[in-house]
C-alpha cells in the first residue's frame, strides 16, 4: 500500500514524503503489526542548510535517470553529511524545471557522486536528462515521532490537545512491516 489522504485522516504506511505544506496534527495512532515493530516520521527546516553545492552559476555537472537517482560526474563527491533520510532539494538546473524546488527525500546517500531519493508520493519523481548542470541544497531532519511497538502489539496514541501540534511538513523515514504497520495522523 502507499500513503493516502482522505481529508483529515492521513494514513502512513510508506517512506517518503507526506507533505512539504504545514499541517497540525490533532492525534497520532500507531497501529503496529509485530512486537518491536518502529515508524519514524521527520520534518525539516529549509533554513538550516547541512550541505550544499552552490556556485555564481549551476556548476556541477550530472545526470538523472530512473527518475530518481542524480549522478555527478566523476571527481564530485557528495559530502557525508547528506545521509538516508534527510532531505535533498535542486535549487538550480540548466536541464527541467521540473526537477527543481522540490525537496525530496533521501534513501541512498552518503560520500560519494550519486543520491538516490524516495518516489512516494508516485509524483515525487525527477525527469530524466543527462549532462545537465546542478545546484543543491540538503536539510537537516528534525523528529516529530518515532513510535516503537511493545511486546504486546498495542496501539500507542499521541494526543496533542485541542490546538494540536503544528509541522512545517512531513515524512516518514522509516516504517517496519510497510504496507502491515500503519500511523493514522487526524488533522485539525
Amino acid at each position: 500500500m502507499s500513503n493516502s489522504i482522505y481529508g483529515r485522516m492521513w494514513i502512513v504506511d510508506t517512506v517518503g514524503m507526506i507533505t512539504r505544506r504545514s499541517v497540525v496534527i490533532q492525534t497520532a495512532v500507531f497501529f503496529p503489526n509485530a512486537a518491536a515493530d518502529t515508524a519514524t516520521l521527520y520534518y525539516w527546516d529549509d533554513s538550516d542548510t547541512i550541505a550544499t553545492g552552490v556556485g555564481a552559476a549551476p556548476e556541477i555537472d550530472g545526470d538523472i535517470t530512473g527518475n530518481d537517482t542524480l549522478t555527478l560526474d566523476s571527481g564530485t563527491k557528495l559530502p557525508s553529511t547528506i545521509t538516508d533520510g534527510s532531505i535533498f532539494e535542486i535549487t538550480r538546473s540548466t536541464g527541467s524545471a521540473d526537477n527543481v524546488g522540490k525537496p525530496m527525500v533521501v534513501q541512498t546517500a552518503g560520500n560519494n557522486t550519486a543520491v538516490v531519493i524516495h518516489k512516494i508520493p508516485a509524483a515525487d519523481q525527477w525527469t530524466n536528462e543527462i549532462n545537465k548542470r546542478y545546484e543543491w541544497k540538503t536539510y537537516q531532519n528534525r523528529l516529530a515521532f518515532h513510535f516503537i511497538s511493545s511486546a504486546q502489539k498495542d496501539q500507542v496514541v499521541i494526543n496533542f490537545g485541542p490546538d494540536g501540534m503544528r509541522f512545517p511538513n512531513l515524512t516518514l523515514e522509516t516504517i517496519t512491516s510497510a504496507g502491515n504497520t500503519k500511523v493514522y495522523l487526524y488533522l485539525k
